[in-house]
């Protein structure tokens, strides 16, 4: 059962939305929170690029490492001052916060996925992906083809149903 390939429990990328690499976190993040309205529910999009083909896998937990690394950038008292006037739907920010909030905003899902994560091929085994995940601590990786494109995610969800498969024997 571990050395079987990812190839055959690996979920086709077929199934989930995409988005362009040159779209903005911003438009990202609206596209996450449109999709977990509907009954199906997506943490992750391919990533196509000018050629239309899904090169890589972006998550919410991509986004949300993203969004940590930008508060970074802010002191406590910026940080206050933004929750403070943004919840009250004031449109006065300091101009040196307003550049740093654009700057992120405008930063596109390209710069997200460079280095996004391990690759695996479909012809690897389940122990890998397992060794992969465990080392990486994600809870997706990309499978792709010779020519670099994505054509499936194998999930930790996917790998619990093969140890689940492996209990019953």
């Amino acid at each position: 059962m571990l050395y079987t390939s990812v190839k055959e429990n690996m979920t086709s990328i077929d199934n989930f939305k995409s988005i362009s690499i040159d779209d903005t976190i911003k438009k990202a993040v609206k596209h996450f929170i449109k999709e977990n309205e509907s009954k199906e529910r997506y943490h992750i999009v391919g990533v196509y690029n000018h050629e239309d083909r899904i090169i890589a896998i972006l998550s919410i937990g991509d986004i949300l490492k993203a969004v940590k690394q930008l508060m970074k950038l802010y002191s406590d008292k910026e940080m206050k001052e933004i929750a403070s006037l943004s919840s009250y739907g004031h449109n006065v920010f300091d101009k040196r916060i307003e550049k740093r909030i654009d700057k992120g905003v405008d930063l596109k899902v390209r710069d997200l996925i460079e280095g996004n994560s391990p690759l695996l091929r479909p012809k690897d085994s389940l122990s890998m992906a397992f060794d992969v995940m465990l080392e990486s601590n994600l809870s997706v990786l990309p499978i792709v083809n010779d020519d670099k494109n994505v054509i499936g995610v194998i999930r930790n969800v996917d790998l619990l149903d093969c140890v689940v498969d492996f209990i019953d024997d």
